[in-house]
């Protein structure tokens, strides 16, 4: 008999006899015996005797090896029982429905798995069922968790309230649950759903119950429960927007039904011009339902989400209806309502953990402040102007330039061109500015004009500029032009250069879109303008609201609020008018200026016509610059680069029906003149002059190429109602002078400027001309120190 037939008899006999037979040798021995029999049939030899067997196959140590072993898989086989007992647990807990049990038989179950991992590890099929088991048991803790808060203490519709239907929410503190009606008390049960589940009130995608499943399918089950169970009855998502499309929407009303005010109802009204009454008892419905329905907790977290809009709305109720809430007589109930609100509110946002805030006395200074009530007063005859406003611009028949009307030329006014607003101090222009959101709130009921700024002036410059802006590749291709090189700067080189560009200034084609679409008609006498009805209609809106403000004989009149108010209506005057006429923003311009001029209530008017061209011309420097910065870059690498822009995409004529066909539209010479010089100065100097004295070095070739390129650009772009004009014949004459030095020999340049002739440029910029086109030799150095030397002696 073999160690391991010793082995199978040991293991043979039952648990308590172990020791026993070990400490009995007789019995040891009798045991064996029954064996012998089955050895002599299978030997050839003679039996041995039962003392021979023992001595041959019994060794102790071999025996105190087994029975330490067969201890151990003894020992670690009573550990597995533990995890058959939590899984007997567990289901014992189960159909009681003690499910806070359940899930601490889980978390057990789940810590014992670990600490017998290198016993499970041994069997892979016994731990990949008992893997599998376990995580059944977490779908079905999560699933009955869900189902008791879902179907027992809350009723919530899956239905949403911006679907316009009537939605109800039903809430029960105490429910008795299942078959055996086991009573289950909210408040108990939800404190061990937040803590266990959602502890700080956050839903960790890394619990447990989560990452220790080993199937995906079921991992997502539990997550899409937990997320349910967080958002719906832990956040309160739901129910969130079903109470505050009932704070912010006049169109629904919320009721209170059930017993003990448990279901919250959020009704449709038939009638949707609702009373300020129906819409104060909404809030009290409220109120009620999350202070005294609901745990304090629930109602905080609640609060936390929606207070803000009880002080904003009801700040909009006072506002909207001051007439109704805040006159004299008969409408103290309205008062005491809100007051009554007020009060709750603030005590309740007063709370611990609230983080919600309810400025209860900024609201009853609105009620009781008589100042703040003439104001609204005013408020709301402003209100009525911008309705008028929107329905002149409305009709296109009101902006047709069917208005023949004197000019005022303005020769001789010398009040900024960029606005200088009449009869509105600096110290209200500063007010509008601050109050700007106050002004939003007053005119809550359209918000459409609040960004209107930013809505009808938002231009992409990127795009435009994109458009129009061709590269190389797209460009057509045309005869390089060959010309000769002049040392004395002829004429006819330049013009031999002119005659390849053919400007055709009627052509209105070019890379863009013309953004000044509808040039008026400018068939008129020097002295006559045309324009659309808007300077009529302002004046008569204007008119019209001072006889308003007179009639209303309203108490505590404020000739400075009056006047903020004034200037935001005339802000809106001017949004809506330039959403109304985007392509042709010249028309707009002089119909402004000419309201300006024929109103004394039109400062910020002033301001913003100003800002409003000012935006314009920005808008075709930046298009102008792209265009001439993409040639020069080409040129200063590739010298022999002919295909001008000016050519094929028509820079020139862009220039004149673009920038100066609208500006000779101006009847105030002040303005158009400074408009003028000011492009004037961005294009001979900042574009072109101050771009190319950048370069590194003028190669004898660019250095032909830059002076007709200057050449076409100063023949193509003369003004002549501008020629009795210092500054542009400065401007003009300077430019002209580059495109000159450009191809002149370094004596040349001396000599003329021995002879004055660069009174227009400074001693720095005619040095770094002379330092970019000629190579550095002494002639070069002692032309410069002559430069230095008579500027400085002239200057001392």
């Amino acid at each position: 008999m073999n160690n391991s037939e010793i082995s199978s008899t040991l293991n043979s006999l039952p648990e308590n006899k172990f020791p026993s037979i070990l400490n009995n040798r007789d019995i040891l021995v009798a045991s064996i015996k029954n064996d012998i029999e089955s050895t002599i049939e299978d030997s050839p030899t003679q039996p041995p005797t039962i003392e021979t067997h023992i001595k041959a196959h019994i060794d102790p140590f071999v025996i105190q090896q087994e029975d330490t072993q067969l201890s151990n898989d003894l020992y670690e086989l009573n550990k597995l029982k533990t995890i058959t007992s939590l899984i007997m647990e567990f289901k014992t807990n189960y159909e009681l429905m003690e499910y806070e049990n359940c899930y601490y038989s889980l978390q057990n179950l789940r810590k014992k798995i670990h600490e017998n991992e290198p016993i499970l590890v041994k069997n892979y099929h016994l731990k990949q069922s008992l893997s599998s088991y376990a995580d059944g048991l977490h779908v079905q803790l999560i699933e009955a968790i869900h189902s008791l808060v879902s179907k027992g203490f809350w009723k919530i519709p899956t239905v949403s309230a911006s679907d316009n239907q009537n939605v109800s929410i039903e809430f029960q503190k105490i429910i008795h649950w299942g078959n055996g009606h086991i009573e289950f008390e909210y408040e108990f049960f939800i404190d061990f759903l937040r803590d266990a589940l959602f502890p700080d009130s956050k839903f960790d995608l890394q619990n447990w119950l989560i990452t220790e499943l080993v199937s995906t399918d079921l991992q997502q089950i539990v997550k899409d429960n937990m997320d349910s169970l967080f958002n719906e009855y832990i956040q309160f998502s739901t129910l969130v927007h079903v109470l505050k499309t009932g704070i912010m929407n006049r169109n629904y009303s919320i009721v209170l039904t059930g017993e003990a005010s448990n279901i919250i109802n959020l009704q449709t009204k038939l009638n949707s011009k609702s009373s300020i009454q129906d819409y104060l008892y909404s809030l009290e419905n409220i109120i009620e339902y999350l202070k005294n329905t609901l745990l304090e907790r629930d109602s905080i977290t609640i609060f936390n989400q929606i207070g803000n809009y009880f002080f904003n709305e009801i700040i909009k109720l006072i506002k909207s209806n001051t007439y109704i809430i805040l006159e004299d007589d008969g409408n103290d109930i309205l008062k005491s309502q809100i007051s009554k609100i007020c009060n709750t509110l603030s005590f309740l946002s007063k709370r611990n953990t609230s983080i919600w805030k309810f400025d209860e006395d900024e609201i009853t200074h609105l009620l009781n402040n008589r100042q703040l009530q003439s104001n609204l007063l005013v408020d709301k005859l402003f209100e009525t102007k911008i309705t008028t406003i929107r329905d002149f611009f409305n009709n296109p028949k009101n902006l047709l330039t069917d208005h023949i009307v004197p000019s005022k030329k303005n020769n001789n006014d010398n009040s900024s061109p960029l606005g200088n607003g009449k009869n509105v101090s600096n110290t209200e222009a500063e007010d509008e500015t601050n109050d700007e959101d106050d002004w939003n709130e007053n005119w809550s009921e359209h918000d459409d004009d609040e960004n209107a700024w930013g809505d009808e002036i938002d231009v992409d410059l990127e795009s435009i500029a994109n458009k129009s802006i061709k590269t190389k590749k797209s460009m057509k291709s045309i005869k390089s032009i060959k010309t000769s090189a002049s040392t004395n700067g002829d004429d006819d080189d330049w013009d031999a250069w002119n005659d390849e560009v053919e400007i055709d200034f009627d052509n209105q084609s070019i890379g863009q879109k013309s953004i000044n679409k509808k040039i008026p008609n400018n068939n008129l006498n020097s002295d006559e303008l045309l324009i659309s009805g808007i300077p009529n209609f302002y004046k008569t809106l204007i008119l019209s609201l001072k006889n308003e403000i007179e009639n209303a004989e309203i108490p505590n009149f404020s000739e400075e609020y009056y006047n903020y108010k004034l200037n935001i209506l005339q802000t809106t005057f001017m949004v809506i008018a330039i959403s109304k006429m985007r392509s042709n923003w010249i028309q707009l311009y002089t119909d402004i200026q000419y309201t300006v001029e024929t109103n004394e209530l039109a400062g910020r008017l002033n301001e913003l016509n100003s800002r409003y061209l000012e935006f314009h011309m920005n808008l075709k420097k930046r298009y102008i610059s792209g265009v001439i910065t993409a040639e020069l870059s080409i040129l200063e690498k590739n010298d022999n680069y002919s295909n001008w822009q000016m050519k094929d995409n028509k820079l020139l004529p862009f220039i004149k029906r673009e920038v100066f066909q609208p500006l000779l539209l101006l009847k105030n010479y002040n303005t158009r003149n400074y408009f003028f010089i000011n492009f004037f100065q961005f294009l001979y100097e900042e574009t072109i002059t101050k771009k190319i004295l950048n370069w590194n070095v003028i190669s004898e070739k660019n250095s032909e190429n830059l002076s007709n390129l200057i050449s076409i650009i100063w023949k193509n772009t003369e003004v002549i109602e501008l020629q009795n004009l210092k500054e542009y014949q400065e401007l003009r004459e300077k430019f002209l002078i580059v495109s000159k030095l450009l191809i002149l020999h370094l004596k040349d340049i001396m000599e003329m400027f021995y002879n004055g002739d660069f009174y227009l440029f400074t001693t720095e910029e005619l040095i770094q001309w002379v330092i970019l086109l000629f190579a550095d030799t002494p002639l070069r150095k002692n032309s410069i120190e002559d430069i230095r030397e008579i500027r400085g002696a002239a200057e001392e």
